[in-house]
């Protein structure tokens, strides 16, 4: 029986694409490998912009930057919407910051057409004269109270009985306390009717201490005089001539 050779045509195709595939596999492996076979790997780095530095995104169609806090000084380049700047300070009055461009170009610009990731006043101030500052008016102090604790309490025009009652509160009224005597023993008062006087500090409920009031000049008294003799005549007039 004749057996029948193998072309050897085809033993020869056979082995020149075996062959040709060789490099494909041994690249494709090194592209797995690139480590493994000594080729280096190429990478990017982007360093990211410190996100702890203000910046302001112009807000207008374009914007002067200048060489100084205000339209008199010289232009020195224009930037338009949506660029970013850095922040670098502020002129006193809050006007005008400072900014520094990508580009590493400084200036000054106006600080109404910036949106700032910071508010203007809280960049470090570079010039100008602060705007003087107006002081904050003090909130008021709650006003001190007293309740009457007896049943009738007349209200005097002074620290004391000897002078004329202006008005009368009941127990239980609450009052204004306004200021003390020297001594602590009588408060001037506002009543529940707006009048204003004095009465004793032992008959009131004080919703402070009586001495922590601030002390109050005692107005003065009608002057007096005492009778030294068995009895004396009360005339119209100054003189014997009067009844």
């Amino acid at each position: 029986m004749k057996v029948q050779s193998f072309p050897k045509f085809w033993v020869v195709l056979v082995l020149l694409i075996f062959m040709l595939s060789l490099p494909g596999q041994v690249l494709a492996k090194a592209l797995q490998e690139p480590s493994s076979r000594g080729i280096p790997s190429l990478s990017i780095n982007y360093t990211a912009q410190d996100p702890k530095e203000p910046v302001g995104v112009v807000n207008t169609g374009a914007l002067n930057v200048r060489s100084g806090p205000g339209v008199e000084s010289s232009k020195v380049i224009v930037i338009y919407k949506g660029q970013v700047v850095a922040l670098l300070g502020r002129w006193a009055t809050n006007n005008w910051v400072k900014v520094r461009l990508y580009s590493g170009v400084e200036g000054w610009v106006n600080s109404i057409y910036l949106t700032t990731s910071v508010p203007v006043s809280q960049l470090p101030v570079i010039g100008g004269t602060p705007p003087p500052v107006i002081p904050t008016p003090p909130e008021s102090l709650p006003s001190a109270t007293a309740i009457v604790t007896t049943g009738i309490l007349n209200v005097r025009s002074g620290p004391s009985i000897s002078f004329g009652v202006v008005d009368t509160v009941k127990q239980g009224q609450q009052l204004v306390l306004f200021g003390r005597n020297q001594s602590a023993t009588w408060v001037k008062v506002r009543t529940p009717g707006n009048t204003e006087g004095w009465v004793n500090a032992r008959l009131v409920q004080s919703s402070v201490a009586v001495g922590s009031l601030p002390v109050f000049d005692s107005p003065l008294t009608s002057p007096s005089a005492v009778v030294t003799t068995g009895a004396v005549n009360v005339r119209s007039g100054p003189g014997f001539d009067f009844g």
